[in-house]
């Protein structure tokens, strides 16, 4: 969200979380693929941080979410 919280699914976690759970996922399904979705106005910095820790848990799958204009 643009004020730097994050949720996997509906639920809110951090970033920690974020990592540990996905490289559960990871762990069980090496295709797993997961989908990014941030506010406009969420830092670049937080997205691009957000993404190294996807990969770092093993996620090789990686695809934003947008919506049109």
């Amino acid at each position: 969200t643009k004020d730097q919280r994050l949720f996997l699914n509906d639920r809110r976690i951090t970033p920690e979380e974020l990592e540990e759970k996905l490289r559960a996922f990871a762990e069980v399904d090496r295709d797993k693929e997961v989908f990014l979705r941030a506010d406009k106005d969420v830092p670049y910095g937080f997205v691009v941080e957000t993404m190294a820790r996807i990969k770092k848990a093993g996620i090789s799958q990686l695809g934003m979410v947008t919506q049109p204009l």
